[in-house]
């Protein structure tokens, strides 16, 4: 019998299979979905170990079914501290040009792993984890397991190397937060824009922090200036002195200054009246992050397009994008749907035929 181990498994969204290579194919007809007789087994298969520099001698598990998995070590006994663990890979590949979703404490599970390699979900923490679970184990239903008919795909190969293209960008800037960063264009890829911007300014504020250390403050270590460089690290600089003096150095260039002014200003409007920032504000902050990691990575002579990222925020098809739904078969134009269930009938609607329990105090009327 093989040995099992204790794990603990993140899946990220979107939904996609992560395949060993181009030979390592998926299929799952829409019998199969209604049926629930898919290939549950190569869900629970472990495709590659990678290298994402944990504490030796430990690796990431990548799962067939886009699962995280880390070795439930005393490190990551803490649900959080793996949590920060997974978000910190998850942050290198999206940097990397990967699009990845961050994880909350929902998307994670404890499970076991096989030393053959096969593992399960056994301790769902929430909703999105449980779907996991249940489509592994042929539960799910076919309303979601729609999702195995044609899903995203990726190879093991194209994960390890947008990690290490991100990781090389993140270590670059220590002080900034990858759970943070990456939060901040989750929330704003799925409309939360009040969330989205609080991280998002956090994380520009972690990032001039790192560049004013870098080329202001350490500029003036050894000078003939008594107590100069302990001014400049006073708390007397907030984020607005420190982007005004280092785009008067021209460190920041215009396009940058006008994004983070623009962010800066309904920041400060959202935390003063609580009033939802615009969809423009927040998009500035974040491209204003992503420059800035640009910024830092050309000034300690680092290749860094910041594009990777970015062109998610101007409607650029993301992986696993919600599909456009129709509630009609003749709305539907021919060739155009992958597939269809029609809806249950509901009383009022066209579909339904029969009694129905009615109330006299709920009658809807026009205005």
């Amino acid at each position: 019998m093989s040995e099992i181990q204790a794990v603990i498994i993140a899946n990220p969204k979107p939904f996609r299979l992560i395949l060993r290579d181009e030979s390592d194919t998926w299929e799952c007809s829409t019998e199969q979905v209604n049926r629930s007789t898919y290939n549950y087994v190569k869900l629970h298969r472990a495709t590659r170990f990678i290298d994402v520099n944990l504490k030796e001698p430990f690796t990431l598990g990548l799962g067939y079914d886009g699962s995280l998995i880390l070795p439930l070590i005393e490190d990551y006994a803490d649900p959080n501290k793996a949590l920060d663990e997974f978000n910190r890979v998850i942050a290198a590949c999206f940097i990397g040009g990967l699009y990845i979703e961050a994880v909350s404490p929902s998307d994670l599970s404890f499970g076991h792993i096989a030393s053959c390699g096969y593992y399960r979900h056994e301790h769902p923490f929430g909703d999105n984890a449980e779907l996991d679970r249940a489509i592994g184990e042929q539960g799910a239903g076919s309303f979601f397991t729609i999702k195995l008919y044609s899903p995203p795909q990726i190879l093991a190969d194209d994960f390890a190397s947008a990690y290490k293209v991100g990781n090389e960008v993140l270590a670059l800037v220590p002080t900034l937060s990858p759970t943070l960063f990456t939060t901040a264009f989750t929330y704003y890829l799925t409309r939360q824009l009040r969330e989205s911007l609080t991280h998002a300014w956090i994380s520009i504020e972690q990032t001039v922090e790192h560049l004013w250390q870098e080329k202001i403050v350490e500029n003036a270590k050894g000078g003939s200036i008594p107590k100069r460089r302990k001014f400049l690290e006073s708390q007397q600089w907030n984020l607005a002195h420190r982007v005004e003096l280092l785009f008067s150095l021209g460190v920041v260039d215009d396009d940058l200054y006008r994004h983070l002014n623009s962010a800066r200003s309904e920041r400060n409007e959202f935390q003063h009246t609580g009033k939802t920032p615009s969809q423009e504000a927040v998009k500035s902050a974040l491209i204003a992050i992503s420059r800035l990691l640009s910024l830092i990575a050309d000034l300690k002579g680092h290749e860094y397009d910041e594009r990777l990222i970015t062109r998610y925020l101007d409607g650029e098809n993301r992986p696993g994008s919600p599909m456009a739904t129709v509630t009609n078969y003749k709305n539907v134009a021919e060739g155009s749907a992958s597939h269809w269930r029609s809806l249950i009938p509901l009383p009022g609607f066209n579909e339904w035929e029969g009694e129905i329990e009615t109330f006299d105090d709920i009658q809807l009327v026009k205005i």
